[in-house]
């Protein structure tokens, strides 16, 4: 199963912070990340996406069957004033067989949520 990491940071201004805790190195710089989609720079033991559309893959991952996975996001302001905000992980194997589990903020500006979509 490929791994993919997804921060659609619209609603994150400061970012979101990946920690590779296997290397103890910036994972950018240990060349298993691929930046997709957005700004990514490495800090300390991690990557920061801007405030923007983020997307970076996490591909020198082996087959799973089991595993844990830790996010910290940190949501502090919208950024997008129209539309759907969302920050969080996705799991893929394929199109068709995929876990995603956002933070997501309604057009609204009142309504926000965590959903586990499968």
């Amino acid at each position: 199963m490929a791994v993919l990491l997804l921060a659609l940071l619209g609603a994150s201004l400061g970012g979101e912070v990946y920690r590779d805790g296997l290397r103890g190195g910036p994972p950018l710089l240990a060349a298993d990340w691929t930046p997709l989609r957005g700004q990514w720079e490495a800090v300390g033991a991690g990557l920061v996406g801007g405030p923007d559309e983020s997307l970076a893959l996490l591909h020198a991952v082996p087959p799973l069957t089991e595993g844990r996975v830790a996010v910290t996001v940190t949501p502090r302001q919208r950024v997008r004033r129209d539309g759907w905000a969302v920050a969080g992980l996705l799991l893929r194997e394929s199109a068709e067989r995929f876990w995603q589990l956002g933070l997501v903020a309604d057009p609204d500006h009142k309504t926000y949520r965590m959903e586990l979509l499968e």
